[in-house]
């Protein structure tokens, strides 16, 4: 148990024993920090807390549509039975006017809150000091690790070989081991939108080992570091995109989306700055084309791991091969470039490609002679293949395609 976690269950014990009531405190989110021992009159809430360190969402609304995230100072918020919630007493945890949290004193019929409310007062400004004090810490280890983070990725090698002597040094990372590196960045209308990813890349860390990741996060954009020493790099890495996604979703609905790539993965620190360029080219493939996202991963991205390194610079309508821009210059070609795409995707093979776009084989052969003859192309010719398959998967990269299939003005 760390000293702060310390600190706070000496307060709830301490509250609790002289009170001889329940006492928990809670974070801002209602995820259970401390708690006391029963006095026998505890009620279905507080026993779900205990057992998983959180309520569930019908128990946050209850306690939150009471406006306690306002309170100054001890309230009484009222039984639900429906809920399994006793009435107890709200005390809010706060600091410098920052809310840390929430104490709570089981207080079933309220007479505790009409006696004297100076102890509980007192606990909570001491575990808001405590809270505070943590937080002061917690936001000087991440701008430490941030600060490293962007040291490890500069284009410096002796910055980059100083920065991963002290990341074994210091014991910020665990190591030795191989290491993968995210790159995210969200788009919407939020004007908090670093708030929100600071957020959602805290929760997609949270249930990874001390020591496992370091996390810079800059404006819209996010950068995470892992460590695979205890887990399974790719895996992991997978499954904490998945996490960072699903948080945004839960944190800001469809106002914000978010965007993730995965890098390769690495035998050691050395390997990070490679693996943070894999990262950036697999979240610009996630961000603009459609089914790759919202999390790519560079060893799974095909062509679009060679195209995904041209800069913007490339990426202008002229450079679009000749028989796609003829395909997407005639509007009425939208189901041609469908089809010629998804007959490539197919290595050729007709027989899938009319079952992945549910047509009759003949459908797909009227189509296909078209698309030949608006491209001018010949599908029999490797290198007229070569070149319309990548040239789609160009075209979608760089936004050149629009949704209804056409091309897009620049």
């Amino acid at each position: 148990m760390q000293h702060a976690d310390r600190m706070l269950q000496d307060i709830v014990d301490s509250l609790a024993a002289r009170l001889e009531r329940s006492v928990a405190i809670d974070d801002p989110q209602i995820k259970l920090l401390a708690a006391s021992r029963h006095f026998g009159d505890e009620d279905r809430a507080r026993i779900e807390s205990v057992l998983h360190r959180e309520v569930g969402p019908e128990n946050v609304r209850y306690v939150m549509s009471h406006g306690i995230s306002g309170w100054h100072e001890p309230g009484w918020m009222p039984p639900d039975d429906a809920l399994g919630v006793h009435g107890r007493i709200c005390a809010p945890v706060r600091c410098h006017g920052l809310l840390l949290g929430y104490l709570w004193l089981i207080d079933p019929d309220g007479s505790a809150f009409e006696g004297d409310l100076a102890p509980v007062t007192r606990a909570a400004e001491a575990a808001g000091v405590v809270l505070y004090r943590s937080l002061m810490l917690h936001e000087q280890q991440q701008r430490r690790a941030a600060d490293l983070l962007l040291d490890l990725l500069s284009a410096d090698g002796e910055r980059r070989a100083h920065a991963a002597v002290v990341a074994r040094d210091e014991r910020l990372l665990t190591e030795p081991g191989p290491v993968v590196v995210l790159a995210a960045a969200l788009e919407g209308d939020s004007p908090e939108l670093e708030v929100l990813l600071s957020a959602a890349a805290e929760y997609a860390v949270r249930p990874l080992p001390a020591g496992a990741a370091l996390v810079r996060v800059a404006g819209a954009g996010l950068t995470l570091l892992l460590s695979a020493a205890a887990l399974d790099a790719e895996v992991s890495a997978v499954e904490v995109a998945e996490r960072l996604v699903a948080r945004v979703g839960e944190l800001a609905g469809e106002d914000v989306g978010c965007a993730v790539g995965v890098g390769s993965a690495g035998p050691d620190l050395a390997h990070a700055l490679a693996s943070y360029r894999h990262a950036t080219s697999a979240q610009r493939v996630a961000r603009a084309v459609a089914g790759a996202g919202p999390v790519a991963v560079w060893d799974r991205l095909g062509a679009y791991s060679l195209l995904a390194r041209l800069g913007p610079e490339d990426l202008t309508p002229q450079s679009c091969p000749a028989p796609v821009a003829r395909l997407l210059a005639d509007g009425r070609s939208a189901h041609l470039l469908e089809t010629l795409e998804t007959y490539l995707d197919h290595a050729g093979d007709a027989a899938r490609t009319a079952a992945a776009l549910r047509i009759h084989r003949t459908t797909l052969y009227y189509r296909l002679g078209r698309a030949e003859q608006v491209a001018g192309i010949d599908l029999r010719d490797g290198a007229d293949r070569l070149t319309v398959h990548l040239g789609v998967k160009l075209a979608r990269l760089a936004g050149w395609i629009d949704d209804a299939g056409a091309f897009r003005q620049m």
